[in-house]
């Protein structure tokens, strides 16, 4: 993930989450690995959006202050129901172009 220094790249959907089947999908979003240039970072926030309605349904900061954030639990997707993924990186005065950072999110369906 790149962005500008001093600045925010929004990545406005570049990640959806589909439910297909007949009924809602409890699930854990789980912030597994925050990598790179993490020094020149200010923040990643997630935000979640439904497609079928419209609706915001929640932000998962995935890194802020200079640390990793926290793992969203019991997050429900319903039947036949897709959800964005809006990326939002900010980059601190100090971070060059070649700046980047590699994140990775689990999905868990408990059991």
């Amino acid at each position: 993930l790149k962005g500008p220094p001093n600045g925010t790249r929004i990545y406005a959907d570049p990640v959806r989450l589909n439910n297909t089947g007949a009924s809602s999908v409890t699930f854990d979003l789980l912030v597994d690995t925050v990598s790179g240039d993490t020094g020149q970072l200010d923040s990643i926030i997630v935000r979640i959006y439904s497609l079928n309605t419209s609706t915001w349904i929640r932000n998962v900061t995935i890194w802020s202050n200079g640390a990793q954030g926290s793992d969203e639990t019991g997050l429900q997707i319903p039947s036949a129901h897709m959800w964005r993924f809006q990326w939002e990186i900010t980059w601190k005065s100090t971070a060059t172009t070649s700046n980047s950072v590699t994140v990775n999110l689990k999905i868990k369906v408990p059991v």
